[in-house]
């Protein structure tokens, strides 16, 4: 094959060769699209993202209040000493309460006893 005949074999060659490698790099191009992200895809990605930043944001904001507004440990213990000097007192109210009940119950049955008496009197 001499030097002409491969120049006139490329020349039919040529059209179709460039052909094929125009769809392989489309194709290539077309493969690349799905790798890459678009960039209303991604500006609609960091919208979600500082939405649910935000969001977040606000829950600790007001968890960070609800726990300013709790009361200390010293308070509660406080609170737990108070508690218990008015249990204390309580139960001295409860006995006292009783007795006055014992006393109540005697003063009751006197005075059923008087009662009958004075009716068996008449």
């Amino acid at each position: 094959m001499s030097e002409v005949d491969v120049m006139e074999e490329l020349r039919l060659w040529l059209p179709a060769v460039l052909f094929v490698s125009q769809i392989f790099v489309y194709w290539l191009l077309w493969s690349l699209r799905s790798a890459f992200v678009s960039k209303g895809h991604c500006e609609k990605c960091r919208n979600d993202i500082d939405n649910e930043a935000d969001a977040l944001e606000r829950r600790i904001i007001r968890n960070e209040e609800q726990l300013a507004n709790q009361p200390t440990n010293r308070e509660v213990t406080q609170l737990n000493l108070t508690l218990q000097e008015l249990a204390g007192d309580v139960n001295v109210l409860a006995e006292r309460i009783e007795g006055v009940k014992d006393s109540q119950t005697s003063i009751k049955e006197l005075v059923i006893r008087v009662d009958t008496f004075l009716r068996e009197q008449r």
